[in-house]
């Protein structure tokens, strides 16, 4: 729209290219701050395609244990006396990294 052929006043366009010019401060903002995202995600190495990420998600919404669960995803168990059980994960410092990121990253809503 132009305010040149009367359809709007010159204040409404002025307001009109105000609110756009802010809008699209803000679309810019969103990309950089995805995009500074994506890369600490690659610097990371965080990325589908590790193995860690391909076991975890293979296994997702385990409803029983199995044999093979077991073994792609259990390091060592360890049973101590008193009958206190100790899991250690493979991937384990990894998974900590991807749920540091997450907490940090992803908004709570």
């Amino acid at each position: 729209m132009d305010w040149k052929t009367d359809v709007i006043s010159q204040a409404q366009f002025l307001r009109m290219r105000e609110k756009l010019e802010q809008q699209e401060k803000t679309l810019t903002q969103a990309i950089c701050k995805i995009e500074e995202e994506e890369h600490k995600l690659q610097e990371t190495g965080i990325t589908a395609q590790n193995s860690y990420i391909a076991h975890f998600l293979k296994h997702r919404n385990i409803d029983h244990l199995e044999r093979i669960t077991l073994i792609d995803l259990v390091e060592s168990i360890y049973v101590h006396e008193g009958g206190e059980i100790s899991v250690v994960f493979k991937y384990q410092d990894q998974y900590q990294l991807v749920l540091e990121f997450v907490e940090n990253n992803i908004p709570k809503r």
